[in-house]
């Protein structure tokens, strides 16, 4: 009786084992997700800090809507000294493989990402010529593709990769 008895109970710790194992098809996409989003975060960390090497702003006081000729090329300058770490970061990022519930908000980011650096590389180009008409242009558009990234980073759950 009692091997029975010991063969019920070892099969019902087996089965409670392998039901909390597999946790269901939810567990796993969570945990994928976690990874991804860590990854996600991780690029912008490496990022932030390649683009903080880059030393102090370099114009006190600088104002992007009356911008002198002269302070533009030194802001033109260090902007495009940051491009190369922001391709990367992207490249990075576009490699990643996240799960499908992640997929298109990674997708979205990234997008938003491209649009705000060709709207900064035109803005860093206008103002390593000194242009300053060309440079003011560039604002609004500027403006709404950071707002874009801000707001794709939140719905991405990395609201500190809007920098």
């Amino acid at each position: 009786m009692r091997a029975p008895l010991l063969s019920l109970a070892a099969s019902l710790t087996c089965l409670s084992l392998v039901a909390s194992a597999c946790g269901g098809s939810d567990s796993e996409p969570l945990d994928e997700t976690s990874i991804v989003i860590g990854q996600v975060e991780d690029i912008c960390d490496d990022w932030r800090s390649t683009l903080d090497e880059r030393g102090d702003f370099p114009v006190d006081g600088f104002d992007a809507e009356n911008p002198l000729p002269e302070d533009l090329r030194l802001v033109g300058d260090y902007f495009v000294s940051g491009e190369p770490a922001a391709d990367e970061a992207i490249a990075a990022l576009r490699h990643l493989s996240p799960p499908y519930s992640l997929a298109a908000a990674l997708e979205t980011f990234v997008s938003a990402l491209e649009s705000r650096l060709e709207s900064a590389k035109l803005q860093a180009r206008a103002a390593q010529a000194g242009d300053v008409s060309a440079f003011t242009a560039t604002l609004p558009e500027a403006s709404t593709a950071g707002l874009e990234v801000e707001r794709t980073a939140q719905d991405l759950g990395t609201p500190d990769c809007a920098f």
